[in-house]
């Protein structure tokens, strides 16, 4: 996975300085996001987990279908170079395709594990004899020792805000692969069109 994410992330190169662009104040404004999410809306969960659910789903189908077509083989099936603009234009192509490979694979394996997530907390379990027996002994907890129990729920309440920020911090990282993704099938579409015309 951290290979996958450094390979995404070296995709993200200035165009002027041809440098990494820098992204750690991008990151730390969805992670406030996230937390201010988690933390303050009243909306239902299983309302937003659906939601968030069906748009990366969709999101994924179509990096999927875009994965297996000629946008994945941007520097293929094109006649051979005529000029130095032909050459530079294929050495461009050959970068997009290999950008496009590195931000799909990270965008679909980022939205499975958020949809995976998402799915396991949105679960409801009916009641089962052993569950039963735990509740208990936390009732009995929370008689004999009441500052335990408070912060037992205190433990419970930060880990689901930490499972709901790093749901939602996921979610809008997919939003902005999704976004970046695009461009470069754009540039791939734009660099084709402009390699195949004509030349006087």
């Amino acid at each position: 996975m951290i290979n996958i994410i450094r390979s995404n992330y070296n995709t993200y190169l200035n165009p002027a300085t041809d440098k990494i662009e820098g992204h750690t104040i991008r990151l730390l404004a969805f992670f406030i996001t996230s937390i201010f999410i988690a933390v303050f809306s009243s909306n239902s969960s299983n309302e937003i987990y659906g939601m968030m659910t069906t748009g990366l789903t969709i999101l994924t189908g179509f990096t999927f279908t875009a994965l297996f077509s000629d946008h994945s083989l941007a520097d293929v099936g094109l006649d051979k170079p005529r000029d130095e603009t032909d050459i530079a234009e294929l050495k461009r192509l050959e970068k997009l395709a290999d950008n496009f490979q590195a931000r799909c694979t990270y965008f679909i394996t980022l939205s499975i594990i958020d949809v995976c997530i998402l799915i396991s907390i949105s679960l409801k379990f009916s009641s089962t004899s052993w569950l039963k027996k735990i509740w208990d002994i936390v009732g009995q907890i929370n008689v004999t020792h009441p500052s335990m129990s408070y912060w037992c729920q205190n433990l419970i309440e930060i880990f689901f805000v930490a499972i709901y920020t790093i749901v939602f911090f996921m979610f809008l990282e997919c939003l902005y692969t999704f976004y970046r993704l695009s461009e470069t099938i754009i540039a791939i579409v734009n660099t084709r069109r402009s390699y195949m015309k004509p030349k006087p």
